[in-house]
């Protein structure tokens, strides 16, 4: 814009003639790129305007549009000597920087927050402080002092609750899944109203979304960027981290996609930073890197296991992985296997039980399925050789009376003779079935079960209803495709309504909460108490 600062003698300027005098000078500036005619605009305008752009950046969600409306109010108070105002806003800006760090995975520094003295007392900036200061305590394995003290010893409801599920996710460290962790993180998030209402990327351009790290998918940032390492690229550390997951799916019976260019809350970051500093021009440079890697880790012929696809316009890069049926693999004479959602070093004395898991899967699952159905039509008990437990993480032979099967969500419930209780298992974990000449001894103890969308068992049914957007709607009509009958579509074209019976709320619970800003529970107490104790546990 072509324009310069003055000063204008009236006392009193009313704030309607200033935006239509901004609108005016700017359409008449930019009219043609020799346009030079030269307009006044008073001080008392651009204050205006400055107050009103510093309100308005605290409405915005997305912090890089937030962040670049911060530098321009701070040329603006520059511009006409404003150091105070300046010097206020660029502490905004720092406090929003931090923010952007915390919400990365990257590590914080609170000492870059060095408030001037004439508005350092001030409760708003005391307030930011303490906020980044309680950040910084995330992610640590010890007790914190200052955790302790500011729940014990603060009114303020907002840091208390901040300082509460800092403190819980630190102590769950290490113990419960990081997809636990990953609600945490964004309930804080939300607290400081940096998510929007469709649950996207921070700092990303789409926000697409892929859910949660489970036993078949996993997500890593970068290739060559460790995670909490202040960007500084290591792409030795980084490459063996990554290739640790992928050993870990080609030794399970299951397989499973490793997504690259993919944050651990689940959205996607994309791969551009690494492409830059691997000197990659084309996404299919980037691929053959990343082909050359695990040939050199694994061989040549671990790649017939592996697909590697470009996903989500060139911003993430796919690797499905489908089990080596043929032997356990090994990344520097050390061969790991996925549990839960994490890869985890496979002890020797495990190996031939994985390899035969595998090697079961190779054979088909109707050769359990067909095992499992005449011990229960001939009413004999069997051994699960080498079952997988998702619970304990423990690879165990169980003694069971089967008597129900549900292939289609592959799950057998069994009479377990060694727990004394019905139990119901998985039949994608089951190495193989031996079925032993011993009739039923406990029959009269076999409860009828039925199964809900979510594959979890019961007896007596529980009615939900739920209003679901689109996003919801999509991701449970693709984690739980059986759903998709029980969904009726609205008016409004964000609004489909959810209609099921449920054995157990963990299920549908468990969906919820990953979902919480997207889902309206219509009919469902038992959900609601579900959801209320789950909230409980977070503040404790």
């Amino acid at each position: 814009i072509y324009a310069e600062v003055t000063h204008s003698d009236d006392d009193e300027i009313l704030e309607d003639d200033a935006r239509q005098d901004f609108v005016r000078a700017f359409a008449e500036s930019v009219k043609a790129p020799e346009q030079t005619t030269v307009h006044d605009i008073d001080t008392y305008q651009i204050n205006i305007l400055l107050r009103q752009m510093f309100f308005h950046q605290k409405t915005i969600v997305k912090p890089s549009e937030r962040y670049a409306e911060l530098v321009i109010s701070t040329l603006l108070a520059m511009l006409i000597g404003r150091e105070e105002d300046m010097s206020y806003i660029m502490f905004a800006g720092k406090y929003l920087c931090e923010l952007i760090r915390f919400t990365r995975g990257e590590e914080m520094n609170f000492d870059t927050l060095i408030p001037d003295s004439t508005f350092a007392n001030t409760d708003s900036v005391k307030w930011r402080m303490q906020i980044v200061r309680l950040l910084c305590e995330y992610g640590k394995t010890s007790e914190s002092d200052y955790l302790n003290e500011v729940i014990e010893m603060n009114d303020d409801d907002t840091l208390v609750k901040i300082a509460k599920l800092v403190q819980s996710s630190n102590r769950i460290s290490g113990i419960i899944k990081d997809a636990t962790q990953n609600i945490i993180k964004r309930e804080i998030m939300n607290l400081l109203t940096l998510s929007s209402d469709n649950e996207t990327d921070l700092d990303s351009e789409n926000g697409e979304y892929l859910g949660t790290e489970s036993m078949t998918q996993e997500f890593k940032t970068s290739f060559v960027y460790p995670p909490n390492n202040q960007m500084q690229p290591n792409p030795t550390a980084q490459c063996k981290n990554i290739l640790k997951g992928v050993c870990a799916f080609l030794n399970t019976n299951l397989g499973g996609t490793l997504y690259i260019g993919v944050n651990d809350l689940g959205y996607v970051v994309g791969i551009e930073n690494d492409m830059q500093y691997l000197r990659c021009n084309t996404i299919d440079a980037y691929i053959r890197y990343i082909q050359d890697e695990i040939k050199l880790a694994f061989g040549l012929d671990v790649l017939m296991n592996i697909e590697i696809k470009p996903m989500y316009d060139d911003k993430v890069v796919a690797l499905v992985i489908t089990p080596n049926e043929y032997h356990i693999v090994r990344l520097d004479n050390v061969a790991y296997i996925r549990v839960n959602n994490e890869s985890r070093q496979l002890e020797k004395s495990m190996e031939a039980q994985a390899l035969q898991r595998k090697m079961s899967t190779k054979n088909g699952k109707f050769k359990i399925l067909n095992a499992l159905n005449e011990a229960k039509e001939n009413r004999r008990k069997v051994i699960l050789h080498g079952y997988s437990s998702s619970n304990s993480g423990n690879v165990t032979d169980r003694t069971v009376e089967p008597y129900e099967i549900f292939p289609d969500h592959n799950l057998v419930v069994c009479y377990d003779n060694d727990k004394n209780r019905v139990r119901v298992f998985n039949i994608a974990r089951i190495g193989n079935v031996e079925i032993l000449n011993e009739q039923w001894s406990f029959e009269a103890l076999h409860t009828k079960m039925s199964i809900d969308l979510f594959h979890m068992t019961g007896e007596t049914p529980i009615h939900i209803t739920l209003e679901l957007d689109l996003m919801a709607k999509n991701l449970l009509v693709e984690e739980y495709p059986a759903a998709a009958k029980d969904i009726t579509k609205t008016n409004d074209d964000n609004c489909w309504y959810f209609d099921t019976n449920v054995y157990q709320i963990e299920g549908i619970g468990r969906f919820y909460i990953g979902l919480a800003n997207h889902i309206n529970i219509i009919d469902g107490e038992p959900l609601r108490e579900y959801v209320r104790n789950y909230l409980q546990y977070l503040s404790k």
